[in-house]
């Protein structure tokens, strides 16, 4: 009730392979004077009410925490694998900032408003930097042109960042690879992608 409604907007999430809670979603489109932006967050504060106990126990923890081979969430695993988690094609409620940006990547209008909406596609950054490569896997080939199109708006974003001197810290993470029996048995270089790139752009940008 009073939300707008945004589920024939085909948004799509994003995220890690092996990733269970998806909390953002994203969407884009091209226009005659530059583009719009609509990222969707999880309205967990629509299930978690201030002062309960599941809210001053997720105060304590402050974030999840991510191990090797599996999670402790900060909130209870129903909720945020759940119905706080934007999974796809069902419905979700959300804050959802859209944002209007011209060609050079300057905003020229923005707002931010409770949205229901549902997600298109389950999208990894596996499957989203096929897709930019020119390789699209036949299960997201209904949603190729919101990452590309996508791509496309985060290079904008970044050449503006840049110009105006940002500082950019790509600095090389680690995966630790465990065996059936949880033992640590290599440590690896994480793989990162232009995809990751996309998304840490449309959340710059959503700050």
């Amino acid at each position: 009730q009073d939300r707008k409604d945004l589920r024939d907007l085909p948004l799509i999430t994003i995220d890690g392979k092996t990733a269970k809670d998806f909390d953002d979603a994203i969407y884009a489109e091209k226009f005659e004077s530059g583009f719009r932006i609509y990222v969707a967050i999880a309205d967990v504060s629509h299930y978690v009410k201030q002062h309960s106990a599941i809210d001053d126990e997720a105060y304590k923890r402050g974030t999840s925490t991510y191990f090797p081979n599996f999670v402790v969430p900060m909130l209870p695993e129903k909720l945020s694998n759940g119905i706080c988690s934007l999974n796809p094609n069902v419905d979700r409620l959300s804050l959802v900032s859209e944002v209007e940006i011209d060609f050079t990547g300057t905003i020229q209008s923005k707002k931010v408003y409770e949205a229901v909406i549902k997600s298109h596609a389950r999208v990894t950054y596996g499957e989203a930097q096929e897709v930019i490569d020119g390789h699209t896997p036949s299960s997201i080939e209904h949603v190729a042109d919101v990452i590309l199109l996508g791509a496309d708006i985060a290079k904008i974003l970044m050449s503006k960042r840049f110009r105006e001197g940002s500082l950019d810290f790509d600095i090389p993470e680690t995966q630790v690879v465990v065996d059936d029996a949880g033992y640590a048995i290599d440590i690896q270089r994480a793989e990162r992608v232009f995809s990751n790139r996309l998304i840490e752009e449309f959340m710059l940008l959503t700050n």
